[in-house]
């Protein structure tokens, strides 16, 4: 899916760099109309990819201002990866309290450490039962803090772990014919609204964590993802093209 990515960028970024408004389609028209405004007869379009490991995956140019556009497709809905101590250690400086950290850490290794050095390690299903009533509490704490939820949108979905990085302004979930086109304001409102104590698998508003690979009953073949810690938005699909229809700005 990862090349899949890619190439659709890559696509996308063609379909729209140094053409004018009506010479791209009616889905990028759309597109362009969202992120710009009114339309500019005689302004191209300035489309290209953006460095790799940033949030943005293009950078759109349109008449005189940047929009930078992270880009989804098909089935996808993990928003983002990193070390599972830097995680933490972004957690502890935005106020989690300690029990929650240490409750995220025995998840994410399922063997009874807080650091990946136990013998054993449970599968997800069995690490949740185990844990069950501390997920609860920690549920409790970061989805009753909207300013918990915020900031960590905001590193997961549009800032990532460097700040001085540029943050992603839309989301845009399809391809070059067919897709939609979310801003981050849009989505802000979306979470701001809705409640998120319902899930009861480990969350942070739509935003649910995941070890990257935990190796449960297994010999660990790779130390990089056992200690990389995946933040995904399920149906993330469904979930975009609700907010676009919903919320409009």
């Amino acid at each position: 899916m990862a090349n899949q990515g890619f190439e659709n960028e890559k696509l996308i970024a063609e379909a729209l760099n140094k053409k004018l408004y009506s010479q791209i389609n009616p889905n990028l028209q759309t597109m362009i109309k969202s992120m710009f405004g009114y339309r500019s007869l005689f302004t191209h379009i300035k489309c290209v990819q953006s460095k790799p490991l940033f949030k943005p995956d293009i950078e759109i140019t349109y008449k005189g201002m940047t929009k930078y556009v992270s880009v989804k497709m098909g089935h996808a809905n993990m928003v983002h990866g990193e070390d599972i101590k830097t995680f933490i250690l972004f957690l502890r400086s935005i106020g989690v309290s300690k029990e929650t950290q240490k409750t995220i850490l025995l998840f994410h290794y399922g063997d009874g450490t807080m650091d990946g050095s136990g013998k054993k390690r449970l599968n997800q299903a069995d690490t949740f039962q185990w844990l069950r009533t501390r997920i609860k509490e920690a549920n409790d704490e970061l989805n009753n803090n909207y300013e918990i939820i915020e900031k960590v949108m905001n590193r997961v979905m549009y800032q990532g772990i460097d700040p001085l990085a540029h943050a992603v302004d839309y989301i845009y979930f399809g391809t070059p014919e067919y897709g939609v086109t979310v801003s981050k304001k849009q989505i802000t409102t979306y979470v701001k609204r809705k409640s998120w104590n319902y899930f009861d698998f480990l969350h942070i508003g739509p935003i649910f964590l995941k070890p990257h690979a935990r190796y449960s009953k297994k010999h660990i073949v790779d130390e990089k993802r056992h200690n990389t810690v995946h933040c995904y938005w399920p149906n993330l699909s469904e979930d975009l093209d609700r907010i676009s229809r919903r919320y409009t700005f």
